[in-house]
């Protein structure tokens, strides 16, 4: 199972990042990809899948550091915890997904598992141990930020609790605080600098705080764990089902370990507690353009969920029954993402007349990866956008940023703290240049966030120019075939366009209603006659917003769009499992003019390729 995703996922994201930079975070990581580098040469789309392996190497020496303490331990608690961790990782889409990336997260993940073994079953020894542990937690800083953070609440809970002058402690700490809280943001800034200087910023001193996200996260980082990072919460009926029995068995597991001595400390110092500080109060102190947490940032607490299981297992009389839960919904969610799609970059190459033939894109040095041989620009860089356009009878567009599709605000994309009006407001001024330089829509390959339009100076085909479609659409692909009819694209239509309209066409619209509207739309014929027609009723919450139709119009396709759950690009009914809809429109007439009378409503029209 451990290859299960690393040859249909394309290399990408922060892949790139871990190949370029030398990082002293997961130093040893750094340490294997210089040699690789040096073995392998330069990454490529021939030798990418080897350089995924080390995940295997780091994953094998976590199999084997914890078989050679199954052999040579004579503690029973101990092997009967190894067996079933090894057991559950086996099986575990999180884990097996981490794998396979050129990330550090293996190593993390090693890290965390053998530290979470050493402290679960020497934490009576710990002051026998301090100096140890101590080593342990300066060495952690050379794996992850997060590993070294839980250690350390470790050690301050610990070496509070058998502190004599607790009073003097905690003033001191108090008037520590009183220096350090006002000027907070200036030191986080000043250390994010100093420690990344690769991501070195001139900070909007503002802090992220609180938001309806930092409830939720909690909750979706453990569904991650359990479930992996290709399935959501109400995406599948099974898998809600299964994390509502573990939600519970969590809940019971973890108030059986508080009730046991014996484990209690171990747990809550090293697993429950730095979790909590992680999420509410690392994240909401943040400044713009620093890391959000997520699941790969606070792994230090994945085995202690698998500890809490195997205790359930050996001291509950539920334990055998929780255990068989356990294992089936964690094999049925990796059956689930092992027979899920990726994008296929292949599929683009094949849409391309020849190698010749010009891209324009938001992230060149990447696409380059898998389209080698064509000219590929940068979408910002207007002078050669221009001479590209100026010079060229076809043209590809290659956008691969979800973020530029619609205007997001700092606090949604909180990498970036401009938001991302500028780089949006550049792709629809791309847009506009094509469309007044005659360009035409003649083929497309969409599976979000990569979306990829084919443009044709030719007389024959449509003059629509597609919109660039945002997240309530995502699960949306193109090219879509509808009948005879093949649609590589959509174009949207605001109210007061008034424009010549075929017989028959696809469509939805967008509406901000959700009852009947009335007399929204105007039909205008030749000789002079003008009807007004309704939109339908939908009591669905997102197709009453985004998916709508006029009255009487029969469904033509319909998709599942599955749920969005982020605090931060939230939009009405995100959270729901719908069944989205295009319709066909057809009429008797030869053709008339179209406007939308409506101000608030917005019609999306299918582009059809006439190159079947």
């Amino acid at each position: 199972m451990c290859l299960a995703y690393a040859p249909k996922i394309p290399w990408g994201g922060d892949e790139w990042f871990s190949y370029k930079n030398f990082t002293i975070m997961g130093l040893p990581f750094s340490m294997m990809a210089a040699v690789m580098k040096s073995l392998l040469g330069e990454v490529s789309i021939d030798n990418f899948l080897i350089y995924r392996q080390q995940g295997l190497i780091w994953s094998t020496l976590l199999y084997i550091i914890f078989t050679v303490v199954l052999i040579k331990s004579k503690n029973e608690k101990v092997n009967g915890f190894i067996i079933f961790y090894l057991l559950f990782i086996s099986v575990n889409p999180y884990f097996i997904q981490t794998i396979e990336f050129f990330r550090y997260y293996t190593l993390y993940f090693l890290s965390t598992s053998v530290m979470t073994l050493f402290l679960l079953y020497n934490d009576d020894k710990y002051f026998d141990k301090r100096y140890v542990i101590y080593f342990l937690t300066v060495c952690s800083l050379f794996i992850h930020l997060f590993l070294f953070i839980q250690l350390i609440t470790y050690i301050f809970f610990k070496e509070f609790v058998k502190m004599k002058k607790k009073l003097y402690f905690i003033t001191t700490i108090a008037i520590f605080s009183l220096i350090i809280i006002p000027n907070l943001a200036e030191i986080l800034s000043y250390l994010h600098n100093a420690l990344l200087p690769v991501y070195n910023h001139d900070y909007l001193l503002e802090h992220r705080g609180f938001s309806l996200s930092t409830v939720i996260k909690p909750i979706m980082i453990i569904f991650t764990f359990l479930f992996g990072r290709y399935q959501t919460p109400l995406s599948s009926y099974y898998i809600d089902l299964f994390f509502m029995i573990y939600g519970l068995i969590i809940v019971y597991g973890t108030y059986k370990v508080v009730r046991d001595q014996s484990i209690r400390h171990p747990m809550i110092l090293a697993g429950i507690a730095p979790y909590i500080i992680s999420i509410f109060l690392i994240e909401p102190i943040s400044l713009p353009q620093m890391t959000q947490i997520a699941p790969q940032h606070v792994l230090f607490l994945f085995p202690w969920i698998v500890f809490g299981f195997y205790y359930l297992f050996m001291k509950s009389r539920i334990g055998i029954l929780t255990s068989i839960i356990l294992w089936s919904g964690t094999i049925y969610a990796s059956y689930l993402s092992q027979t899920m799609d990726f994008i296929d970059y292949d599929k683009i190459i094949d849409r391309l007349p020849s190698n010749k033939i010009p891209i324009i894109s938001d992230a060149p040095a990447h696409f380059e990866f898998f389209i080698e041989s064509n000219d590929i620009v940068w979408f910002r860089d207007d002078q050669k956008v221009k001479q590209v356009i100026n010079s060229n009878e076809t043209i590809g567009v290659l956008i691969g940023n979800w973020k530029l599709y619609s205007k997001l605000n700092p606090l949604q994309f909180w990498h970036n703290p401009l938001g991302t009006e500028l780089e949006y407001n550049s792709l629809n001024n791309l847009l506009d240049s094509l469309r007044f330089k005659g360009f035409s829509l003649y083929d497309s390959y969409s599976f979000f966030p990569v979306q990829f339009y084919l443009f044709e100076k030719n007389e024959s085909l449509s003059s629509a120019i597609p919109w660039f479609y945002d997240m309530k659409y995502k699960d949306l692909r193109l090219p879509l075939y509808i009948n005879d009819d093949k649609i590589i694209g959509f174009e949207k239509i605001y109210a007061g366009q008034k424009i010549f309209m075929e017989p028959e066409f696809y469509y939805f619209i967008q509406s901000p209603y959700k009852g009947e509207k009335k007399n929204v739309i105007e039909l205008s014929y030749n000789d002079g006659t003008v009807r007004s027609i309704d939109l339908n009723t939908d009591d669905n919450k997102y197709r009453s917003l985004f998916c709508r139709s006029i009255k009487g119009d029969a469904i033509a396709y319909s998709f599942n769009k599955m749920p969005l759950v982020s605090n931060s690009m939230k939009y009405p009914g995100s959270i729901f499992r719908t069944e989205s809809r295009i319709y066909r429109h057809v009429s008797s007439d030869d053709g008339y003019y179209f406007e939308i009378k409506d101000p608030e409503l917005v019609m999306i029209k299918a582009i059809i390729a006439n190159n079947l």
